[in-house]
């Protein structure tokens, strides 16, 4: 399936092109980086959701989904005509 990246930031997140102090743990962004592979892995979202690790679920009242992480971490994403566009990496329950 084909990815996209909303930002710079998801993007240096996934190629480590990180400058200054990390954010993220290395654990985290090791995480983040396996989900992105199953993302462009998978032949299309119904595949990625038989996958339930992931945990992926629409957002209420948003346009938006998420996916697990891990357990503190979730990617959000929007789907678009066969792409996952990334759009951030954030703790889960947290706005």
């Amino acid at each position: 399936m084909d990815v996209a990246f909303d930002s710079e930031e998801p993007f240096n997140l996934f190629t480590g092109n990180i400058k200054g102090k990390p954010k993220y743990s290395d654990s985290v962004l090791k995480q983040y980086r396996k989900v992105v592979t199953y993302i462009r892995k998978a032949p299309n979202l119904n595949e990625l959701k038989k996958i339930t690790g992931l945990n992926i679920k629409k957002l209420k009242g948003e346009d938006r989904s998420s996916m697990k992480v891990s357990k503190q971490y979730r990617l959000e994403f929007v789907y678009e005509q066969e792409t996952i566009v990334i759009l951030k990496l954030s703790k889960h329950y947290e706005k």
